[in-house]
């Protein structure tokens, strides 16, 4: 699960699911065992360039896939299914310090 940069294809798509559908308020629901991902590729993609894209989790054997993008320095989480972008929202700190709290949590 590293971080890719997107070919003209793939950038097409995205922005143009971007510019059809309106950005969610909330996020995904993460498993525990997947936080650690989460909030590492988080760090990771605020040094990648532009059209970077990392896919940080997946749930429902696969068929559901969360990914980050940056683009404009912002970094944005996707939620797909079955390799199809259903919703997107920006991550921001206090959503990625929520999640760091979790995992925190966890290794107590």
């Amino acid at each position: 699960m590293g971080i890719i940069k997107t070919n003209k294809e793939t950038e097409e798509y995205i922005n143009s699911f971007m510019d059809k559908n309106d950005e969610r308020e909330s996020g995904a629901a993460i498993s525990n065992y997947q936080l650690s991902s989460l909030v590492t590729l988080y760090k990771e993609m605020l040094e990648s360039e532009n059209g970077s894209l990392c896919q940080f989790a997946s749930n429902a054997g696969g068929f559901s896939s969360y990914h980050y993008y940056k683009k404009n320095d912002k970094i944005y989480l996707f939620e797909c299914y079955m390799q199809k972008i259903k919703y997107y929202h920006s991550v921001n700190e206090k959503w990625i310090s929520t999640h760091k709290e979790y995992l925190e949590k966890l290794h107590q």
